[in-house]
């Protein structure tokens, strides 16, 4: 076996990853971080379980990181980002089988996951794994806060 590959670990995480999968994420071309991306507020989301964090380390570092969550009918993924030394290795797949394993356990047969129309490298690495782009949905967004609600 090659020794790259024992000293790989894909692991569900814990709210104790999240300052190192946020760092991950900060340094990741494509990964696009707000402000409901604090630690603050998905610490408590990771612990009631409605989010779920999968890590990938290497060497006891962690190398790529992805959430995962559920509305009871389909699973959602966000953020999935290996580091730029570890990319092109299987890591980002082992995290997303994963995530769609633990998924599927719970009853969710289909899952989504949103790509900014720019990241090219995104796009590539979804079509590669055999996800099909969806051209009949356009999505709308509403936030609460941007429009000077309090909520």
């Amino acid at each position: 076996m090659d020794p790259f590959y024992s000293a790989v670990r894909v692991r569900p995480g814990t709210a104790a990853d999240l300052d190192a999968a946020l760092q991950v994420w900060q340094q990741s071309a494509g990964v696009t971080l707000r402000a409901d991306d604090a630690p603050a507020v998905l610490q408590p989301l990771l612990i009631s379980g409605k989010l779920r964090l999968y890590v990938a380390e290497c060497e006891a570092v962690l190398a790529g990181a992805l959430l995962a969550g559920d509305d009871g009918r389909r699973g959602y993924l966000y953020h999935l980002a290996v580091t730029e030394r570890k990319q092109g290795v299987g890591l980002g797949r082992a995290l997303v089988d994963i995530a769609l394993e633990e998924l599927a356990s719970s009853g969710i047969a289909r899952t989504h996951v949103f790509v900014q129309i720019d990241n090219a490298h995104a796009r590539a690495f979804w079509a590669r794994l055999g996800w099909r782009e969806r051209t009949d949905l356009a999505m709308y967004s509403h936030a609460a806060t941007e429009l000077g609600h309090a909520g």
